[in-house]
C-alpha cells in the first residue's frame, strides 16, 4: 500500500545542485507518484531522469534485474 501522507521535501543545499538525478520507481511501488512529483519540483536540476518499472513493485532490482540494468547502465552512459 502506498504511503498517502508522505511529501518530498526539498534536499540539502548541496544535493539542489546536483547534475543529475535518476528517480525511479515501480509501477506498484509503495512510493506513490505524488511522492515523485514532490521530487520532481524539489530537486533543482533540469536533468532530471525518472523511470517507472511497468509490473515491478518496490525492489525492481529483485524482480526485473535485467530491465533495472539496463535503466541504470544508460544513465551512467551518459556520463561514461
Amino acid at each position: 500500500a502506498a504511503i498517502p501522507d508522505y511529501v518530498a521535501k526539498p534536499p540539502l543545499e548541496d544535493a539542489a545542485t546536483m547534475s543529475s538525478t535518476l528517480i525511479m520507481r515501480g509501477e506498484f511501488d509503495f512510493v506513490s507518484e505524488a511522492s515523485v512529483e514532490g521530487w520532481r519540483s524539489a530537486f533543482n536540476t533540469k536533468f532530471l531522469r525518472y523511470k517507472t518499472l511497468e509490473g515491478c513493485s518496490h525492489h525492481g532490482l529483485f524482480e526485473k534485474g535485467e530491465l533495472y540494468g539496463e535503466i541504470v547502465d544508460s544513465y551512467f552512459s551518459e556520463y561514461d
